[in-house]
């Protein structure tokens, strides 16, 4: 339920408040006061497309917010949209819906204060408010809409909205296993290549760094017999070859001995006798050295060749896959690895998907198909209900018959995974329906656009509106004359119309018909005047001698029928009072 309204520049309302309160309240004034700027901002805060045309001119932007009271229904409707980051169901019965736009188009929406999309704001504004504007009365003319309506009365809305979530959910899964199909078939063309290419690379057990030590082997072993001669010659110089007294070592220590005797006799001797024996140390190090490296050191042509071979094969599978270096080549082993391992998940999710799409197609067809059957049980029901409201509407003679397609989907049989959605409407996968209407016995039923004028079809949506209103509750209705077309003579039958549909959700309703006006619970007076060479539009609730007045003055200020008027709010009261309605009885002119 809507229970304050903010507007700021909206057409020509430069500022308005209106408190709103349960039942059914009416809006009146003059042509071009701003009613129906009123029902213009419940629209556009429950997310109606804007520009800049809505804003007062000379400002730069508008603003507007509706604070909405919430009942079980609204917030279990709600809850599925999954607002958990903005607001706490669980511990409100609130929430505030805000619309700003400015000059610079910027379109904004707010719940709660938290900015959201307008997708998330139109889905939220269906919930909490069922809005018609003057010329909304064509949408009686959908197929949709028809439907939607249908389905409410026979207390089938929330299955309806089941199995359309369930096609959502199997369209999805349809998508999802077109993908892994068509990831599948790539994988099994692939397969043979990549498990040679994984296969080959990983049998030849490469390690990082290996070329390189490798070379150095085969570097050693091309070049051993140099090696061996410039070790051994330098040995042979170090220790010498025939007489050690001339060798390279016998004559390092010779000076040794003599730079040690020099040391006892002077100081400075020390250092230098220190720094040499280094030397002399070292010479012997190099010399075991080339000892241990000749004992190791071997001529293996045998061994050379396989170094060369294993080489040759590092090389080649480099050049193949294009890696200049061992790192790389594992990388790409690993990766090839990894495409393995993808392809079996891919298998594996390809058969979780379809069962979990089989799954849901079980649970849809059985759904859909008793959905499909209680609409049908339901059309006699909806039929006599409907046209008993438009016989007390002044439509007496008009029939109406549903026609029910089933669709696509209903057919137990059809291979759902298979169908040709691109030849396939979405509207064509479930059950429609479709409201005929024949102005009189002997004629044809016709579409309803095709034969029902502006003042038919409002009359028609409320009769529509009224037998639902039992499954339909909570919501806030608002319509911007809905006595489009129609005389003052009907004017009565909608006022109890609408009064009846307030029982159970609060109505909102922008009228110039006095005998509708009649049975508001609640009456908001819409007037325009000048404020500093500017026009705006002001709103005050009107009750007792006032709103008597007001309904007189809808009648034209004709004084003739004052009496007439007197004993017509004197009889509304009445029957008010027998619906138990709360309003006290109008007093009298």
């Amino acid at each position: 339920m809507l229970k304050k309204l903010l507007i700021r520049n909206l057409g020509l309302i430069d500022s308005i408040d209106v408190d709103f309160t349960s039942g059914f309240t009416v809006l009146t004034g003059e042509t071009g006061s701003g009613k129906s700027l009123i029902v213009r901002a419940i629209a556009l805060i429950c997310g109606a497309k804007t520009g800049l045309y809505d804003i007062r001119f000379g400002e730069d932007e508008f603003l507007l917010e509706g604070l909405f009271s919430l009942n079980a229904e609204s917030k279990k409707q709600l809850e599925a949209l999954d607002l958990g980051k903005f607001v706490n169901l669980n511990t409100t019965n609130d929430i505030l819906l805000c619309r700003r736009y400015t000059r610079e188009s910027k379109n904004i929406a707010y719940l709660n204060g938290k900015q959201i999309s307008l997708k998330l704001l139109n889905r939220i504004g269906d919930i909490v408010a069922d809005i018609h504007r003057q010329g909304d009365h064509a949408k009686i003319y959908e197929s949709e809409q028809q439907l939607t309506i249908f389905d409410a009365h026979a207390g089938l809305s929330d299955r309806a909205n089941y199995v359309e979530r369930m096609v959502a959910s199997l369209l999805e899964y349809r998508s999802a296993i077109f993908e892994l199909e068509h990831a599948s078939l790539e994988n099994r063309e692939n397969h043979d290549l990549i498990n040679q290419q994984y296969d080959e690379i990983f049998q030849a057990q490469l390690k990082s760094g290996e070329l390189q030590e490798l070379e150095g082997q085969v570097k050693i072993l091309s070049n051993v017999q140099l090696l061996i001669d410039s070790a051994q010659s330098s040995l042979e110089a170090i220790y010498g070859s025939t007489d050690e007294n001339h060798s390279l070592r016998n004559q390092l220590n010779s000076v040794l001995t003599h730079l040690a005797k020099a040391s006892n006799f002077d100081q400075e001797f020390e250092l230098v006798h220190s720094n040499f024996e280094s030397i002399v140390n070292d010479l012997n190090d190099v010399g075991n050295f080339l000892r241990k490296y000749l004992d190791g050191l071997e001529d293996n042509p045998k061994r050379l060749d396989v170094l060369l071979e294993r080489i040759h094969l590092i090389k080649t599978l480099m050049n193949k896959y294009d890696a200049g270096s061992i790192d790389i080549l594992l990388e790409r082993g690993a990766s090839l690895g990894k495409e393995m391992e993808d392809s079996e998940n891919v298998e594996l999710r390809l058969e979780s998907t379809i069962a979990k799409f089989e799954s849901v197609v079980e649970d849809f067809q059985s759904a859909n198909y008793s959905l499909s059957m209680d609409r049908k049980a339901a059309c006699n029901s909806f039929i006599e209900s409907v046209k008993n409201e438009l016989a007390e509407l002044g439509m007496d003679s008009t029939d109406i018959c549903i026609n029910i397609a089933d669709g696509i989907l209903s057919d137990k049989g059809e291979d759902i995974l298979r169908l040709d959605m691109d030849r396939i409407e979405k509207g064509q996968l479930l059950q429609s329906l479709e409201f005929m209407i024949r102005p009189g016995k002997g004629e044809s039923f016709k579409k309803v656009q095709t034969i029902a004028s502006g003042g038919e079809a409002a009359r028609l949506m409320l009769a529509l509106k009224a037998s639902s209103m039992d499954f339909d509750s909570g919501r806030s209705i608002v319509l911007d004359e809905i006595d489009y077309g129609i005389g003052g003579r009907l004017g009565s039958v909608i006022g109890k119309k609408l009064s009846r549909i307030s029982i159970n959700n609060q109505v909102i309703c922008v009228t110039h018909l006095p005998q509708l006006a009649m049975f508001a619970d609640n009456h908001i007076r819409i007037e325009k005047r000048e404020v500093n060479g500017r026009t705006v539009s002001e709103n005050s609730y009107i009750n007792g001698a006032e709103k008597n007045a007001e309904i007189m003055n809808m009648y034209g200020g004709n004084t003739n029928i004052t009496d007439t008027a007197n004993q017509m709010l004197q009889e509304v009261g009445v029957w008010k009072q027998a619906m138990r309605r709360t309003e006290d009885l109008p007093i009298a002119l």
